[in-house]
């Protein structure tokens, strides 16, 4: 808040942003518009196809980051050494975070891998050959009535060959935080 006042800030930012009826100034709260800014870099980088993403591809897999789950998205922020491209990342990744499930519906469309809320064996899960196949999402392995499919009906929908450990591990886990919810 040096741009404010010289020095350090006189008034808290928890009360910059209350209401006036509160005792603030009802201003925004400038992180959440920093951290909205650089994620939407990460869609227009995504979204549209321009000269400059092949840049940026080289840099980062953007289906990945899209795709998988916060976990990811922080740990390729992490690793990449465009600082610009580190924090979109890192935004996207925040948001991502943020964004809980308020509904079976909602938790239904989260990432499948690398998500906090599914955990298999002590950490997060990615399975390359469902990924490979398409699935990125807790409803691809589910049918029309959010039940999930057997593993039979599993491999044969995507033709896989995945193991009843492999599957069970991945369902339980789902279950298991349904549950909680």
């Amino acid at each position: 808040m040096n741009f404010l006042w010289e020095g350090p800030a006189k008034i808290k930012q928890e009360v910059l942003i209350k209401q006036y009826s509160e005792g603030g100034l009802k201003n925004v709260k400038y992180k959440s518009i920093y951290i909205s800014t650089k994620s939407n870099m990460d869609k227009k980088a995504y979204n549209k196809k321009r000269e400059w993403q092949n840049i940026v591809n080289k840099l980062i897999n953007l289906r990945d980051i899209v795709n998988l789950g916060d976990v990811h998205a922080r740990q390729v922020s992490e690793k990449i050494g465009n600082k610009f491209w580190a924090d979109v990342i890192k935004a996207f990744s925040d948001i991502s975070k943020c964004n809980t499930p308020t509904s079976a519906t909602q938790f239904l469309t989260q990432p499948l891998f690398h998500n906090e809320n599914i955990i298999v064996g002590g950490k997060t899960a990615f399975i390359k050959p469902w990924y490979n196949k398409g699935i990125t999402l807790i409803n691809d392995i589910t049918n029309e009535n959010g039940n999930f499919y057997s593993l039979e009906e599993f491999n044969k929908i995507y033709n896989l060959k995945t193991n009843f450990l492999t599957y069970h591990g991945i369902t339980s886990s789902i279950k298991k935080k349904c549950s909680k919810e």
